[in-house]
Parts: C-alpha cells; sequence; structure tokens
C-alpha cells in the first residue's frame, strides 16, 4: 500500500527546505505539497514558487482556495491588506506583528488533517520556525501538539505530524539546504533553495546574494542575516 505524507507549502525558504528533509527522511512515502491561497498580498510571487519548486523536484503541488473565507470573516493582518505596514503592530493583537493572521494555522492543520484522511496519509508536515514567527501562539509546539491531538480525537485518526524546521535558525536552514544536497544528494538543491524560493511579505522578486526579495521586510531581513551568517560560518570552517 502506498504511503502518503501531507506537507504545507508556501514556497518559501523553510518550507522548500522542510521538503528536502522530508525526501530524505521518507523515501518510501510519496509527498503531497499543499498550497494554501488565504488572500496574501505575496499570493502570485509566493505560487509561481511553488509551482516552479516542486517541478523541479518532481512532485505534484495541490492548491487550496481559501481567500474567499478568509475575506468573508475579515480577517486582519497585514498579509493581506495593502493598507497596513508590516512593519507595524496588529491593530488587534498589540503585542504582535501585524503580519500575523488569527488562526491561519488551526486552519492550515485542518486541512492537512482532513487531506491526510483522504488520501489515506499518516504523516503530515509543516514548516513552522520559532525564530522568524515573533512568538506566534499557533506556531509554538504546545499549541501544534494539541491541534493535532484534538483532530485525531474528533476523527479516530493517528495521524502524525513533522516540524523540522522548527528550531533551526536560518543560518542553519541555509546550512541545511547545502547539506541536503552535497551530503544527501539532493541535485541542485542549495540553488533551487537559494534563487527558487520566496519569503518576501511585499511580494517583491527583486533577485539578490541572499535570494528573492525587497529586503526590508521582517522576512527579507531574517532571510539575508541568516544568510549571511550561514556564508561567514561556512567560510570559517573551510579554513
Amino acid at each position: 500500500m502506498e504511503k502518503n505524507l501531507l506537507a504545507l507549502y508556501s514556497g518559501g525558504l523553510d518550507s522548500t527546505v522542510m521538503l528536502g528533509m522530508l525526501k530524505v527522511k521518507y523515501p518510501d512515502y510519496k509527498i503531497h505539497p499543499v498550497f494554501i491561497n488565504y488572500g496574501q498580498k505575496h499570493y502570485i510571487a509566493e505560487s509561481n514558487a511553488a509551482k516552479n519548486i516542486c517541478k523541479l523536484l518532481g512532485l505534484e503541488l495541490t492548491i487550496i482556495n481559501l481567500k474567499e473565507t478568509f475575506k468573508d470573516i475579515k480577517m486582519v493582518s497585514s498579509l493581506m491588506d495593502n493598507n497596513i505596514d508590516v512593519n507595524s503592530s496588529h491593530s488587534i493583537h498589540n503585542s504582535l506583528p501585524s503580519v500575523f493572521v488569527p488562526n491561519r494555522n488551526t486552519f492550515f492543520i485542518t486541512i492537512l488533517h482532513t487531506l491526510a484522511q483522504i488520501r489515506n496519509g499518516d504523516i503530515i508536515a509543516i514548516g513552522v520556525c520559532q525564530e522568524d514567527d515573533a512568538g506566534f501562539p499557533d506556531c509554538k509546539l504546545d499549541f501544534i501538539n494539541k491541534i493535532i491531538s484534538a483532530l485525531n480525537s474528533g476523527s479516530g485518526t493517528d495521524i502524525n505530524i513533522e516540524t523540522p524546521i522548527l528550531n533551526l535558525t536560518k543560518a542553519n536552514t541555509f546550512k541545511q539546504a547545502y547539506e541536503l544536497e552535497s551530503k544527501y544528494g539532493l541535485e541542485n538543491f542549495y540553488s533551487i533553495v537559494l534563487n527558487q524560493s520566496h519569503t518576501c511579505y511585499n511580494g517583491n522578486e527583486a533577485i539578490n546574494e541572499w535570494g528573492k526579495g525587497c529586503g526590508e521586510c521582517p522576512n527579507c531581513k531574517l532571510r539575508k542575516a541568516g544568510y549571511n551568517q550561514f556564508i561567514l560560518i561556512n567560510k570559517k570552517e573551510e579554513v
């Protein structure tokens, strides 16, 4: 019987490296990347990256559309509203940045879990990272364990969840991408991650040494700093 794994996929740095890690860890599984359109203003850049990378990795991308659902409930986030600065604080949750999307991962994990049941999958994966999620409540391991437990309880299933990027810094994420190619034989993987992945909140596709992006939004700043740190560490290790 075919083994199936459902992975949330945005076309970004973290989720692309996650796909590589999953391919190495679960060679006997068919991996199903799932992209979700929730009305994010960087949708075009994100979805194009996701489609291109999946093609390069030989994976078939599933696209789920939540745009109208999030619009109907009047979701508040600078990721969905051009009038809100991505570097500002959230208007409802003042201790969080404006890029926070309330209960986004609750929606996403529920969709993955549902697809896993339909496609006979026993593992789902999500590329949450504690370094760049600014303490988002729905990106913490405690929440993730509780939501997967509730979903399994509510469906009589025993589906596991993987969070392989959770404790990685951006520098270590770049290092992981490099090693997935150099040590584990994923052809051109580091180049794919560096040049094809897209994490810019503003949807800017300008090409930089550290990858695509505006260089000014929170995600770009983290990516740029992580890349520079990775290059510095690599140079020291080569000496």
